[in-house]
């Protein structure tokens, strides 16, 4: 058997030996070389995430917290400028108010006949689309948008 570039015959015997590849490295995906984290790449991920930090910042936990705040202070509509704190007392107001019942049964009913509708309506939707084929959904979707676009 003639030796070929991947195997040569063995000092003493006739068989052909295969030569080992070299390892490859296993520290990246593919067997790359794994980068270093460095502190200009470290700087760069910081740079790349602060505006949708600063986005959830501003428009998530802000709202939050200045909304927490809100319910520990008394509120005049006709005076704004005094909120005095007042603790635990709005609370207090609202739990022993006799309508306590009515306005958390009625809350709860809004809620229900609001989100269970659209809940059924998605999912058929959904359902009728899916059996329909995407070129029915889009035909939709465009007709949708050209009857807004006319009524607008």
């Amino acid at each position: 058997m003639p030796a070929t570039s991947a195997t040569t015959t063995g000092p003493k015997t006739s068989r052909p030996v295969r030569k080992q590849a070299a390892p490859r490295a296993r520290n990246g995906p593919r067997g790359g070389r794994k980068r270093e984290f460095t502190t200009r790449r470290g700087l760069l991920i910081a740079a790349f995430m602060a505006p949708a930090a600063i986005f959830v910042a501003v428009f998530t936990y802000y709202p939050m917290i200045a909304g927490s705040q809100m319910a520990f202070r008394h509120w005049d509509l006709n005076d704004l400028t005094d909120t005095s704190w007042v603790g635990l007392d709005n609370f207090r107001r609202v739990f022993s108010d006799p309508n306590w019942g009515t306005v958390l049964g009625n809350t709860g009913a809004w809620v229900i006949g609001s989100i269970v509708p659209q809940l059924v309506i998605g999912f058929a939707l959904a359902l009728w689309l899916r059996l329909k084929g995407v070129f029915i959904a889009v035909r939709w979707l465009t007709w949708g948008f050209v009857l807004a676009q006319v009524w607008a």
